[in-house]
């Protein structure tokens, strides 16, 4: 698993002309985003404050449940922030959910960028969505959560934070339901699954294992 390297200046000249999605699900992997978004940008690892995310968005064209977000005042995940222009490729994409405004003092940046007052201004100025959750039901027999959308989930949260981003999404993630995951490590069933090597797979899928029984 490669380091993956953060550049505030390089994020905020990004900015200029764009919107921010705080993304929370393969959006968090950068080989998700790029392979199948075209989104070759700079990011920010964050928490968003007032967010509960699940696997509770239903996708009936391709027969599987994503993780999905709701407000929710106790709660917080794991995200990264991702400049963009929203075009029709990403809101077919993202076509399960509705783009919801967050305030900045809702992002909890990582400490080594808290202080820092251009990113936090630059911030200020540009409008920040979530993707809402529109139609919650949970995982079932027909619409399984599939390892290789984990997989990818993992991916990105351990770019985010090496130490403990694997953690953080696993822990920041409700309605887990073992009975209703599909282990699809050898053919991946997630059409927008990041480049994943064997022994990553393996690793990921014993995290969850490990996750499911405690």
């Amino acid at each position: 698993m490669s380091d993956h390297i953060f550049d505030v200046d390089a994020f905020i000249q990004s900015l200029e002309g764009k919107v921010v999605i705080a993304g929370y699900g393969s959006l968090l992997s950068s080989s998700s985003r790029e392979r199948h978004s075209q989104l070759f940008t700079p990011t920010i690892p964050v928490f968003v404050d007032g967010w509960q995310r699940g696997w509770l968005t239903r996708a009936y064209h391709e027969s599987q449940t994503y993780v999905g977000a709701l407000p929710n005042r106790q709660s917080s995940l794991n995200a990264q922030l991702i400049p963009m222009q929203i075009n029709p490729a990403f809101e077919t994409r993202e076509q399960d959910y509705r783009f919801t405004k967050i305030a900045l003092e809702q992002i909890r940046l990582p400490r080594n960028f808290s202080q820092d007052k251009e990113l936090s201004n630059a911030l200020q100025r540009t409008p920040i969505y979530i993707c809402e959750t529109l139609d919650v039901k949970e995982a079932d027999d027909e619409h399984p959560v599939n390892f290789s959308y984990v997989a990818t989930c993992l991916a990105g949260s351990h770019e985010g934070c090496q130490h403990e981003g694997i953690d953080d999404f696993l822990n920041h993630t409700s309605h887990w339901r073992k009975a209703h995951i599909n282990m699809d490590i050898e053919r991946a069933e997630y059409p927008r699954s990041a480049d994943l090597s064997e022994s990553a797979l393996q690793h990921f899928a014993a995290r969850l294992r490990r996750h499911l029984k405690e």
